[in-house]
């Protein structure tokens, strides 16, 4: 599908020549033995490689012009491949400046790595494990790679290849049509090869942030049933992000799964829907372990799950048909909006607060079909407000506990029974009891001596299942004294009641 995408990367060399390459046994210093990688390469038509020896220790590294690495969530990327990973000891990633300061890090991930090519990511502000003086980001001139095999013995030949080396953050994506799956296939062109996205087996699996839209520019994303996952690694914790974004966005997406891969906060994703310029519609969400959530009026979320999320602000968009379960924040996993129109049919499981009520909320808050799980120790609203409020329940929506300011559950429901045959001129009660079947200890709640109508209607706030009895009795005597039992639901009910005549009058 026609997809443009845009590398928000800075190449520092795409290794096509030796320009500024070297090896030596210390970093920043010019050695010998560098050659070019005779058909050996990840991204364009070349690669640098070299020979290192058993039981040695090796940098390769790449000195050039000043370039500024500061900006926020800067990242490494940088494709390295090696013959000799079970002889390989120690591997370092380090960057310096002109004064000679530096900064290097050792990859949680050379412990998994089997030696294919693999593009390393690594966050430019993480804290490093190794350092000389105060670096300066943005006059970065050296990076290297040091390559260890101290205490290991091996034929040494040409072992260990460098290729493209870039610095940024991700990808932006515009263009007529096209889906995730377009955008890893760009990303994986052999011209190209930014170690952002890749395509395995179906799964697409990202390293950076991900931008669909740029202003004015068309862009039509058509996602159906993709999976997108943010790997864990070596990453700044805001630098992984789904983002639609510009006028001209118009994504339709169906059956999309979300998820960060790992367990650290570091690989969480923050899906960004906000822009309310952007048209973004999403029928089916599977979401796992993101980050913030935030969609914006124009957005059109529904059948969703969320899974392991921080909070959601659905904004007024459409939000409905979905679950949201363990809840990782204490405020709430889902803000209520400032209008709240477009939003029901939700259920809460396990979530410490389910809803935060704030001082932006709708000023009446309605809740339409929102189910609590009523688990201790969990609260339905978290009232942040500063103060009272009211909640009007309807539907199957069963709030009943909070914390913080006040709140007062309103329930309001109709219980209407309707005589047949239609008769008017009889008497009616009501009354709450203790047993189906049973007038012992009724407590009459609503009635008249003489009805006008055919019909009856009573109102009431639900808070629990209320066993009731209606009598009526027709004062003309022309039909037998009726006792019906009935329970009031968290549900309107509409009843007929069938008289029987009385034979004996």
């Amino acid at each position: 599908m026609p997809v443009t995408v845009t590398a928000n990367l800075t190449d520092i060399s795409t290794v096509e020549t030796m320009t500024g390459w070297s090896s030596g046994s210390t970093f920043g210093s010019s050695g010998t033995g560098l050659i070019s990688g005779d058909g050996v390469f990840k991204q364009g038509t070349d690669s640098a490689s070299e020979k290192i020896s058993k039981n040695n220790s090796l940098w390769i590294q790449h000195i050039g012009t000043a370039q500024d690495m500061s900006a926020a969530d800067t990242h490494l990327y940088w494709w390295l491949l090696t013959a000799i990973r079970p002889n390989m000891t120690a591997m370092e990633i380090r960057i310096g400046d002109s004064s000679g300061n530096y900064t290097g890090w050792n990859p949680a991930t050379f412990a998994l790595w089997d030696g294919s090519w693999k593009c390393f990511v690594q966050d430019l502000a993480a804290t490093p494990d190794t350092s000389s003086g105060t670096i300066d980001l943005t006059d970065i001139v050296t990076l290297g790679v040091l390559y260890s095999t101290i205490g290991s013995n091996f034929r040494a030949i040409e072992n260990c290849w460098v290729d493209a080396c870039r610095f940024g953050t991700g990808l932006t994506a515009t263009g007529t049509s096209f889906s995730l799956k377009d955008i890893a296939d760009d990303d994986e062109l052999v011209g190209n090869k930014y170690g952002i996205l890749e395509n395995k087996g179906g799964v697409i699996f990202s390293q950076g942030r991900i931008t669909i839209g740029s202003g004015a520019t068309t862009t039509t994303l058509v996602s159906d049933n993709e999976v997108l996952a943010f790997l864990d690694g070596a990453v700044s914790p805001t630098l992984y992000e789904l983002n639609f974004v510009g006028t001209g966005n118009v994504s339709d997406i169906k059956d999309l799964t979300l998820r960060s891969d790992g367990t650290t906060d570091n690989a969480r994703f923050y899906l960004d829907a906000s822009d309310p310029d952007a048209d973004v519609t999403i029928d089916g969400l599977a979401c796992t372990r993101a980050g913030l959530i935030d969609f914006a009026s124009t957005s059109d979320i529904q059948n969703f799950t969320f899974n392991n999320c921080q909070q959601i602000d659905p904004s007024t968009g459409i939000f409905k048909y979905g679950t949201v379960k363990n809840y990782i924040g204490t405020t709430g996993a889902i803000i209520w909006p400032s209008d709240d129109t477009n939003i029901s049919d939700i259920k809460f499981t396990i979530c410490d607060n389910d809803i935060e009520y704030a001082s932006g909320s709708d000023a009446t808050p309605s809740l339409v079909n929102i189910i609590h799980d009523d688990n201790a120790g969990d609260y339905d609203i978290n009232n942040t407000s500063g103060g009272i409020i009211t909640l009007v329940l309807s539907g199957t929506s069963n709030g009943n506990s909070y914390q913080g300011s006040t709140v007062t559950f309103s329930n309001p429901k109709l219980f209407k029974f309707t005589l047949n045959p239609s008769v008017t001129s009889y008497e009616w009660r009501l009354y709450e009891v203790t047993t189906l079947g049973s007038l012992v200890g009724a407590v009459e709640k609503d009635g008249e001596e003489v009805a006008s109508a055919d019909n009856q209607t009573y109102n009431y706030t639900y808070s629990a299942d209320q066993p009731i009895a209606i009598q009526i009795i027709h004062n003309s005597g022309d039909y037998i004294e009726a006792v019906e039992y009935f329970t009031l639901k968290n549900s309107d009910q509409d009843i007929t009641i069938n008289l029987q005549i009385d034979e004996n009058n």
